[in-house]
């Protein structure tokens, strides 16, 4: 606790001149830059994620800054800071936009770095319609991961996607057909036998993604609606499957200027075979109240919910939701609440975490059985936003990565948390401030403390301490400099051959990307990950390439 409170008196102790000249310096326009296409782009206040692999690059956000709090009461099951390759993904421009929404964007963006890193990202999109809209999006990212034996460790991503929009007068349509393939190997062995070939190593996921969503279009309702279908099916090298159904709806309705009616409903079906196949179901229903006044505004529902695995009998689960947000002045406001969850775990989402999972995990959904939280936010509209929070919870079959016995470069799933619950305290926050209009800066940090383990040392693979700091700095018209740092501590692996736990080292993950303007429709960018050069590992037995470097050159038509 104390090594706790000594660095988050270190962070304040770095961010506090910075907060002094962004309340200086009062005027901003959101930090509108030009980026190519010469189209205009807002660069978020958020906190964007970046996945700790290296190659990966920070890149211009897409997503404008929604000045709206986030909602509490986020799953605190700690992951690393997680950011898309350095791909073009759908841009809004202003000379792009109808009066229905966004017509098209067409961008193709190519790259290529030590390690062998290749990218080739291409977007494209036209309105056959002044209200309907079509897009292909096609990419690949591929790059040598680890430094063992480098052949071993290549891996790719390659993605086709097609969306269409329509925008009706009373109903927007949006949906969207995805293929993805992601290869990779099990590097992470203590010895690469001389006569394995990479293909002897080799892991490969497919997941083929239909998503149809249908919602308001009136702004001016005083109902508010929408309706979504993801069905996804997942298959990797080894022929386990799963079929993903999950479906949505959200309704809302004021009934007067202070009082509103939420009710939020999930359904999941999902077929798992590995090598035996399992039904699973999972539906929850959130209905909620909320009442608002100018300075208050109290939540109180219920989260109703239901799960079955097999033939198993199926398990019910109510929680209470409440949460109240007071704003004592137009800057500052207080919240608290409590409620519970349960997640769905499955197959596709541990593989998006953990890429190198060993055959046949068990599936279990987590319990979060209680959880309370308080904290502190703020914005002033223009260049402050900041959130301070804690919140503690108890959990059932949490799950955790253990490398197999059988086999270390591979991963099981063991769940901790039965009888005894194990109690997960959490102390975070983020604090995100633009200065000028020429610097958009954001610090966030995550603690957290696990308890009642039972027969685990450590919460292994869960970092206790997690910082990023963030910027984007322009130096000129032409010219973006975005750096970046991000630290891990508390990180621990269990070595499961020889039963004793070990401690990885802490991660210092810094790195800086420069973007030129060259012409209205032409940018270049020049990128350096990980500056520090060491290999570390975010999971035992998987080092990560050191200093990388790649350039993009991407073009706007």
């Amino acid at each position: 606790m104390n090594q706790m409170k000594s660095n988050i008196l270190g962070i304040f102790i770095l961010i506090a001149p910075w907060v002094v000249m962004a309340q200086k310096e009062a005027t901003i326009d959101k930090s509108v830059v030009t980026v190519i296409g010469g189209a205009k782009q807002v660069v978020p206040l958020r906190l964007t994620e970046r996945q700790f692999l290296p190659m990966q690059g920070v890149g211009l956000p897409s997503e404008s800054f929604d000045m709206k709090f986030q909602e509490q009461g986020e799953w605190p099951l700690q992951k690393l800071p997680q950011l898309n390759p350095t791909a073009i993904d759908m841009r809004e421009g202003d000379e792009k936009n109808s009066a229905y929404g966004v017509k098209y964007a067409n961008a193709l963006k190519i790259g290529g770095g030590n390690y062998g890193r290749t990218l080739l990202n291409f977007n494209v999109g036209f309105a056959p319609k002044e209200n309907s809209f079509l897009g292909v999006y096609l990419n690949h990212d591929g790059n040598l991961s680890g430094p063992v034996a480098e052949e071993f460790s290549a891996r790719n991503e390659n993605q086709v996607k097609v969306m269409s929009r329509h925008f009706g007068e009373k109903t927007f349509w949006d949906s969207h057909v995805n293929y993805q393939r992601t290869l990779a190997h099990y590097y992470g062995m203590t010895e690469i036998p001389k006569y394995y070939t990479p293909k002897n190593l080799e892991l490969t996921n497919e997941r083929f993604t239909y998503f149809g969503r249908f919602s308001n279009a009136k702004k001016e309702a005083k109902s508010d609606y929408s309706m979504s279908t993801d069905l996804t099916f997942f298959r990797n090298l080894r022929n386990e499957t799963e079929m993903l159904s999950t479906s949505q709806l959200t309704f809302s309705k004021n009934y007067s200027s202070s009082i509103k009616g939420n009710l939020v409903a999930d359904y999941i079906l999902a077929e798992y075979t590995a090598p035996k196949a399992l039904s699973r179901s999972f539906y929850r229903l959130k209905p909620s109240v909320v009442f608002k006044s100018s300075r208050v505004a109290f939540t109180a529902g219920l989260n109703i919910i239901q799960s079955k695995e097999g033939n198993e009998p199926a398990e019910n689960s109510v929680f209470p939701i409440m949460n109240l947000d007071v704003g004592s002045t137009d800057f500052f406001h207080f919240f608290a609440g409590i409620g519970g969850d349960v997640q769905f775990n499955s197959l596709n989402s541990f593989s998006n975490e953990n890429i190198w999972l060993a055959p046949s995990i068990e599936l279990r959904n987590t319990n979060q059985v209680g959880h309370v939280y308080a904290g502190i936010k703020g914005s002033d509209d223009q260049n402050l936003d900041f959130e301070f929070r804690y919140s503690y919870s108890e959990y059932a079959n949490l799950p955790f990565f253990m490398n197999s016995k059988a086999d270390l470069s591979q991963f099981d799933i063991q769940y901790v948390g039965d009888l005894k619950k194990v109690q997960v305290t959490n102390l975070g926050g983020h604090l995100n401030f633009h200065v000028n209009t020429q610097v958009t800066s954001g610090l966030k940090f995550d603690y957290v403390e696990y308890q009642q383990l039972q027969s685990f040392d450590k919460a292994y693979h869960k970092p206790n301490l997690t910082l990023s700091w963030t910027n984007t700095w322009k130096l000129t018209d032409f010219m973006i400099l975005s750096p970046d740092v991000y630290y891990i501590q508390g990180l621990y692996a269990l070595n499961p051959q020889t039963g004793k736990s070990l401690a990885l080292d802490n991660i210092l993950d810094v790195n800086v990307k420069l973007n030129f303007l060259l012409k209205k429709n032409l940018n270049l960018a020049l990128q350096g990950n990980n500056l520090t050069g060491k290999s570390y590992q975010r999971y035992f037995q998987y080092a990560v390439q050191a200093l990388n470097y790649n350039a993009t050159l991407g073009y706007s038509f």
